[in-house]
């Protein structure tokens, strides 16, 4: 997300969208990126992340989700899904 930018497509930090905060949002594809940390684990959260994905995806959003893990474990992969989602314009 160098220079906030992926795919040659604008990505928004902390952007609000309806009563939910988003990591990253690209407002040009509609496809917004959520980091979890391990805090997303438990039944509530992931009950909570449901939830709010259904809201999302009403509003013609794309979530892609990665665990903090999976960041610094394979951040090929990482961008390789985004740049996916994106392609999809």
């Amino acid at each position: 997300m160098r220079g906030r930018r992926s795919n040659g497509q604008r990505f928004v930090r902390q952007y609000s969208l309806g009563p939910y905060i988003l990591d990253f949002y690209c407002p040009a594809a509609k496809v917004a990126i959520e980091l979890d940390g391990g805090g997303h684990n438990t039944m509530d959260s992931k009950l909570y992340d449901k939830e709010r994905d259904a809201y999302l995806a009403e509003c013609g959003v794309t979530v892609l989700r990665f665990a903090n893990t999976m960041i610094s474990a394979d951040v090929d992969e990482v961008l390789a899904r985004i740049s996916k989602a994106l392609s999809r314009l």
